[in-house]
């Protein structure tokens, strides 16, 4: 009987980016804006005792790749307007939105019941996966030397 185990993790992030400037005389305005989408994908396989002798109740069901993929989804919007002093002086107002969407089955229930039968729960170290968003207002001065 083997206690062997082992895992492959494949990943995927796909990003993609828009930006567009205009000179409006009496300043410079930035818009971009950038979509990301990542997927990691786990497949293990390990033997009859690598989970226990006997193996934990329950863990039959997590066999090869049962896990669903966990993926994550972010959009983020970035305004700049600059507008110049003088040679030496600028000042530039920022917003930025980002916000993201993630699955991950640490924390959708797959694990529930199986892992706490194995590990107390140990495996779950927060409280889980949380959608965001953010905005975020800046005002920047640049002074060159």
């Amino acid at each position: 009987m083997s206690e062997k185990w082992s895992s492959d993790i494949t990943e995927r992030t796909d990003v993609v980016g828009l930006g567009w400037q205009e000179d409006l005389g009496f300043a410079h305005l930035g818009v971009d804006y950038t979509y990301t989408k990542g997927k990691t994908h786990v497949a293990y396989d390990f033997g009859p005792l690598a989970l226990g002798n006997p193996p934990a109740a329950g863990l039959g069901n997590l066999a090869g790749s049962a896990l669903p993929d966990m993926t994550t989804v972010q959009n983020a919007v970035t305004v700049n307007l600059v507008k110049t002093i003088d040679k030496k002086t600028s000042v530039r107002a920022m917003y930025r939105f980002e916000g993201m969407k993630l699955t991950d089955w640490h924390y959708d229930g797959v694990m529930k019941g199986v892992m706490a039968a194995y590990d107390s729960g140990t495996l779950l170290l927060d409280s889980g996966s949380m959608n965001y968003h953010v905005n975020t207002v800046g005002v920047f001065l640049n002074y060159k030397m």
